[in-house]
């Protein structure tokens, strides 16, 4: 049987008995205490909560600063964290993520490729989706350190002309995941939202 993200996981629902979370979800959802508690910076918060409100999970308040909870979030909607995997030695920090609307059509560009390829390399990535090689080496570096995609053969900077090539691990659906930011990812087929600590 094919294993999860969640089997790997050390505590599946450690993010329930947090405080920050139990306490922002407890009846209403306020963006800033969102931004205050999930280190997601304030564009990013906005965006994520609106695909939860296209979800479902959330409604707005009247006063439209806020939301409230709906019931079904704590069936459906799930947070867990999970130890980052280190970095590829040899390849370059991942840039910051500016999460633009531009940024998440390219990532679908790239997730399709992925979906497709299941084996691939940076180059063929940035091939298929005809996306520059930073915005692919972003996408692909983040889904590795959150366990979406396997380093399947890692030549180093011994090999020159040869690629790193990956396989994806976890293709959860046709909607590519949303980055939040550096270190932390929901994806909108499973409804799962991951956070490394």
């Amino acid at each position: 049987m094919k294993k999860t993200i969640a089997d790997k996981l050390d505590d599946a629902d450690e993010f329930y008995r947090q405080p920050c979370w139990l306490e922002l979800w407890r009846k209403s959802c306020d963006p800033c205490r969102l931004t205050f508690w999930s280190r997601i910076d304030e564009t990013n918060a906005a965006i994520l909560i609106s695909y939860w409100e296209a979800a479902g999970f959330l409604t707005r308040a009247r006063n439209r600063t806020r939301y409230r909870v709906h019931s079904t979030y704590y069936s459906q909607l799930k947070f867990y964290t999970l130890k980052p995997r280190p970095r590829i030695p040899g390849t370059k920090k991942a840039k910051p993520i500016q999460n633009t609307l531009y940024f998440r059509t390219v990532c679908q560009r790239i997730w399709m490729s992925m979906r497709i390829l299941q084996t691939f390399s940076i180059g063929q990535l940035q091939a298929c989706s005809s996306m520059c090689n930073n915005i692919v080496r972003t996408f692909v570096t983040q889904l590795y350190q959150l366990n979406y995609v396997r380093l399947q053969v890692c030549y180093g900077s011994n090999f020159e002309g040869n690629e790193d090539i990956y396989q994806l691990i976890q293709n959860t659906g046709a909607k590519a995941p949303f980055l939040c930011g550096e270190g932390s990812l929901y994806d909108l087929s499973t409804c799962c939202i991951y956070f490394t600590d």
